[in-house]
């Protein structure tokens, strides 16, 4: 007799609580395998470890080998996917397992389950249900009476091809972007339409791999189906091809206009090559996650680098859906869709809960079709990108009938006072100058311009009804600093704040190369009930998001701060929570705290008796004089001031009329000096005193003069260049630049903000310190004046 009947999250929870597991190997060997015994199951008689099985779709082939196999009279009954215990589970793994389940066997193993020896996730294979725990041996074999049936040969040419997709992601990337080049160079389409033929060619797909699916029909989007179809009907594989199109735009009506040319390849040969490539990986098959990933690949792989600015990692889209929340039959839209990303998280949330629910199948009809035909709603102004959205939505379900083309600002696709819910990440910093669409607008009736992330906030939040909520990604500034302090005054009296959330400098510069410091917003329109309000708000910061953020290509990391500031956010602590792994933090405010001097997370943060401002010891100063054509000046270019150090690394004389600008400032020696471009440099640091005249620099640098306070003497002042040099204040300094890529800057009323650890001035060495720093700097500058004159000799 066993000692457990089965082994389910909890117990394995419980079990791991007194183990140091480490590693995939542990969790296997420590954990799984005598617990696994406890359930009747042999190592030496009924289990196989390792087994390789090999899939081939087309041309493209694999080998992948299951963990842990369990058989019953020599038949694998169970197959069991481990993962080390720092790895999140996800929908893929359990897809993962469930593949090697299906082909490693004829019948297939009626049961997977993935584990990373803390949570257990699991699924019947023949019915699709999930199963919540492992059972033990004679529940197993009582399972396995009349349940187990072979699959057609349809339904296993999908596996393989689901099993090839989740394996084989990168490779897919590099068929995809060979594609693209065989459509632009063999087929000759040019560069801005291939992506167009791209997307053709993914319907027709999608149609085919839905159809096959739904009607136990075959696959036609193959090369063999092609042939056989151009020899039956006399025709070219590219006429067949065609066909399939108008058969996939006929399923889907209004996804493309109705002058559309339709496929524009000419090429015979380049339309085989490539569907020979994509043919082997399974679109629709995938679980939702691997759908997302195949779409983030398509995208990455043809989007032209002005579109690129348009995808918001789903590591942002995923939170900030979880984070608000969508109800069934709530109405939620994007007037900024871009490539669909937020709507379709939003469908997949709202679905899961349908399902959830476990209705009866009329029932489940009755509440998808609600769903997809009157709840989901976005507009884009660009047809490529509409386009885009359309066939997300079509890849992970449906929803894309009230998908709409055109600016948001201007038509009226989209009805006010409607929706429950808008999520949108609108295009940042960017000019709005149209004078009949900017007087429809509070915030831009009295403008000759506005800012278009502005313009959308006022937008989505006439689009909602009273108590509907607004998330949004915003740039940062937008929430603190003075010039936008009249917005957040119009936006409080418009709405309730719920949250704000900080995100890490460069989270956007893979996509679209954009650095600005960015944030979540998430607001609730009032209502004509003037009681309602909110008690508290919750602030975050997010240092890990998933992915590097700051770099030109994606790649995702291990710690992602989103997944714990949900959690955070789902239960409230009345204390600062911080992450240790990360020092992400979190804090619930009291709403009577909010003002509209500074909304961002930094502010709720940040708060604390032990810190005082910049501005209480040094005044912000830009000493600017106009400059004259015909005087020499000691000119130094804000290259010339060393990151590494803050000081001066060369001086030019130059005329006049020979720099660029028509200002600058002038810095005298001993003056403190701040650059305000890219903090990130730390170009901080003291004006040599050995100069006998005073220097001239953009004003993109500021002069920080000390005034009298009581923290730090006038002796003592120079100590401030190594505090404002450290990574403490770098970070806080990132976080309130504003601006894109590296052309962020730290305005003066933000730095005149900003928070200085008090303690650092209790210390009995500051006199020391500021004595030696201007030394120091004035040694260095004269080094490299040396060594620039000896070079030069």
């Amino acid at each position: 007799m066993t000692e457990l009947k089965s082994l389910s999250s909890d117990l394995l929870f419980q079990k791991q609580k007194d183990l140091k597991l480490y590693s995939e190997e542990d969790v296997k060997n420590k954990l799984l395998l005598p617990l696994l015994n406890q359930l009747g199951y042999s190592s030496e008689h009924n289990m196989r470890f390792e087994n390789p099985i090999r899939v081939q779709v087309g041309r493209k082939k694999i080998v992948v080998r299951s963990d842990i196999e369990i058989l019953v009279d020599n038949k694998v009954a169970i197959v069991i996917d481990v993962k080390a215990p720092d790895v999140t589970l996800s929908e893929s793994d359990l897809l993962q397992a469930s593949s090697y389940a299906k082909l490693v066997d004829t019948p297939p193993a009626l049961y997977s389950f993935a584990t990373n020896g803390h949570d257990l996730l699991g699924i019947n294979n023949i019915d699709g249900t999930n199963v919540n725990s492992i059972p033990d041996l004679a529940s197993l074999i009582a399972d396995l009476q009349g349940q187990i049936r072979p699959f057609t040969d349809i339904e296993l040419k999908e596996v393989k091809s689901t099993l090839i997709t989740i394996m084989a992601t990168d490779d897919l990337y590099q068929v995809i972007r060979q594609c693209k080049k065989i459509i632009e160079n063999k087929a000759l389409i040019r560069s801005d339409q291939s992506f167009k033929e791209m997307t053709k060619i993914m319907l027709v797909k999608m149609n085919e791999e839905r159809r096959a699916r739904n009607k136990g029909l075959s696959n036609r989007f193959s090369t063999q189906w092609l042939s056989i179809s151009a020899s039956k009907n006399s025709c070219s594989e590219l006429d067949s091809f065609k066909e399939l199109f108008k058969e996939a735009v006929s399923t889907y009506k209004g996804i493309y206009r109705r002058n559309d040319p339709g496929i524009l390849i000419n090429d015979n040969q380049s339309l085989i090559d490539v569907v020979k490539l994509i043919e082997p990986f399974s679109l629709l098959g995938t679980g939702d996650d691997i759908k997302g990933a195949v779409y983030e690949i398509f995208l990455k792989a043809n989007l032209r680098g002005d579109f690129d600015q348009y995808f918001t990692p789903r590591e942002i889209v995923d939170f900030m859906v979880k984070l608000s929340k969508p109800k069934y039959k709530e109405k939620f839209v994007d007037p900024a869709a871009g490539s669909g990303g937020f709507l379709v998280a939003a469908f997949q949330y709202v679905n899961q809960a349908i399902n959830n629910k476990h209705l009866s199948a009329h029932d489940y009809d009755i509440a998808t079709k609600h769903l997809v035909e009157k709840d989901i709603w976005g507009q884009e102004a660009d047809y490529d990108l509409h386009i885009l959205t359309k066939i997300n939505m079509i890849m992970h379900g449906d929803g894309w009938n009230n998908i709409y083309q055109g600016d948001s600002l201007k038509t009226k696709y989209l009805p006010d006072n409607y929706f429950d819910l808008v999520l949108e990440n609108p295009p940042f910093t960017i000019s709005y100058d149209d004078s009949t669409v900017l007087k429809q607008y509070e915030l831009g009736v009295e403008e000759k311009k506005q800012e278009l992330d502005l313009l959308f906030v006022e937008k989505s939040l006439n689009l909602l009804k009273p108590g509907g909520r607004l998330s949004i990604i915003i740039p940062e500034g937008m929430l603190n600093l003075k010039r936008y302090s009249k917005f957040r005054e119009w936006l409080l009296q418009k709405c309730w704040l719920l949250s704000t959330i900080s995100l890490p400098a460069g989270a956007f510069q893979p996509f679209g190369n954009s650095a600005s410091k960015t944030a979540i917003l998430e607001v609730m329109k009032k209502t004509s009930n003037i009681e309602y309000k909110p008690k508290y708000i919750f602030a975050a910061r997010a240092e890990k998001i998933g992915y590097e953020c700051g770099k030109s290509t994606y790649r995702r990391i291990r710690y992602n701060d989103l997944v714990w500031i949900n959690q955070c956010h789902n239960s409230y602590s009345d204390t600062l929570q911080s992450n240790s792994r990360t020092n992400a933090k979190s804090v619930w405010i009291p709403y009577e705290d909010i003002h509209n001097d500074r909304i961002d997370a930094g502010e709720f943060l940040n708060r604390n008796s032990n810190e005082i401002h910049l501005s209480d010891i040094f005044n912000v100063e830009s000493p600017s004089s106009k400059i004259m054509d015909d005087k020499f000046y000691n000119y130094v270019q804000v290259p010339f001031i060393s990151d590494d150090t803050g000081t001066l690394l060369k001086i030019q004389r130059i005329k006049g009329e020979n720099i660029n600008g028509n200002r600058l400032n002038q810095l005298n020696p001993g003056d403190i000096f701040f650059t305000r471009i890219n903090p990130r440099k730390r170009r901080i640091g003291v004006v040599p005193l050995s100069l006998k005249e005073p220097i001239y620099i953009s004003n993109e640098v500021y002069h920080l003069k000390w005034h009298e306070n009581s923290f730090l003497s006038k002796e003592e002042q120079f100590a401030i260049v190594p505090l404002l040099r450290s990574e403490e204040l770098t970070d806080q300094l990132v976080t309130i630049a504003t601006g894109s890529s590296s052309r962020a800057r730290v305005y003066s009323d933000s730095l005149s903000d900003l928070r200085l650890p008090k303690d650092f001035f209790e210390q009995n060495n500051l006199a020391n310190l500021s004595h030696a720093i201007p030394i120091k700097a004035d040694k260095i500058f004269q080094a490299m004046m040396d060594y620039a004159n000896l070079i030069n000799l």
